[in-house]
């Protein structure tokens, strides 16, 4: 019995030191109570693995060897978490920033290079801005170029639509990673928009990106009304859309201070009921600034009017097109569903 109880006390010495090496040597755990301790990092094995990414029997590898460790795991899924931990050891250490800073260059420029083919994505963008939370930056300036720099990967990777972002799902996991870059750095993706919404091979992308995140900004908002013109079929007509979504989703003065018609209506409500009395007027103000809730106005009035052109011609003259107009109102009397159709309208 004297010999199990000294064994047992020999178990608990070594486990009790075992608990301080983790706790105080290693740093891997916390104590949350009476003899009751937890690692820091999301699971050991994660950890371990951010380390040996890093060192190698205890000692520090060199730049190039983390860097090659880094980008060969990239495109690995089980290797998110701890490229993520990985990030934040280098980056958390003053004596490692600079390395940090150097990798971190080194792989988005060997990223861009690869991408430049139509067919390639790219995967440092998702893997970064996920790891950001686990990152320090020796200044604001580097944190925020890093931002801008990954903003600039994303959309040249959305913009890119004959290769992935052609995609529906695709265009919508960078649309969740911008808004992960808004959540945390909103003003600094604010400015980043302006910059690029000021240039016309990205403004319908940017259009089409902030409507989707359902984000309100003044200057925005003025910047599109001078640029509906770059509107684009490719996006699905984004700028009409988030004009729309402003006019009537948003309330802020500065809209109707922008929206000068709307604004002017408002203020004189007479002229509404001149509209409406003037079919002229009516159909100019239809075509120009759509009907009530009408999103497709342009569709709709050329919808109409082949109807009208179609139904005003005598049935000889129908023949050629009856076929066509069969298959899209049905076989049964096509001229009469076409009739009744523009009437309830």
């Amino acid at each position: 019995n004297q010999s199990l109880k000294n064994q047992k006390i020999k178990i608990d010495d070594l486990i009790s030191k075992l608990v301080n090496i983790f706790k105080y040597q290693a740093g891997l755990l916390n104590e949350f109570g009476h003899n009751s301790f937890r690692f820091i990092h999301r699971t050991f094995q994660e950890y371990l693995a951010a380390k040996s990414i890093i060192y190698s029997y205890g000692k520090q590898r060199s730049e190039d060897m983390i860097y090659e460790n880094i980008k060969n795991k990239i495109d690995i899924p089980n290797w998110r978490v701890p490229l993520s931990m990985t990030f934040g050891i280098l980056s958390n250490s003053v004596q490692n920033n600079g390395i940090f800073n150097n990798i971190v260059t080194r792989l988005l420029k060997a990223e861009q290079v690869s991408s430049n083919t139509q067919s390639s994505t790219i995967l440092m963008p998702f893997v970064l801005i996920d790891s950001l939370n686990d990152m320090s930056f020796l200044s604001k300036e580097t944190e925020y170029a890093l931002i801008r720099k990954l903003a600039d990967m994303l959309l040249f990777d959305y913009k890119n639509i004959s290769g992935f972002s052609r995609l529906k799902e695709h265009q919508e996991l960078i649309h969740s990673y911008f808004l992960k870059l808004k959540i945390k750095y909103d003003n600094i993706m604010a400015d980043w928009f302006m910059e690029k919404i000021n240039h016309e091979q990205n403004i319908a992308a940017c259009a089409n990106i902030i409507y989707k995140l359902k984000w309100y900004n003044p200057i925005f908002h003025e910047i599109f009304l001078k640029n509906l013109h770059n509107d684009s079929n490719n996006w699905n007509w984004p700028i009409d859309s988030l004009l729309r979504f402003y006019s009537s989703k948003i309330k802020d003065d500065a809209i109707l201070t922008q929206l000068k018609f709307k604004d002017t209506l408002s203020k004189h409500p007479e002229m509404i009921e001149h509209i409406v009395k003037s079919n002229d007027w009516l159909c100019l103000i239809t075509a120009l600034y759509g009907g009530y809730k009408n999103y497709n106005t342009p569709t709709t009035i050329s919808e109409y009017y082949e109807i009208s052109q179609f139904l005003q011609l005598s049935d000889n003259e129908r023949t050629p097109f009856i076929f066509y107009y069969q298959e899209v109102w049905g076989r049964d009397n096509p001229a009469y569903r076409m009739a009744a159709y523009l009437d309830t309208e």
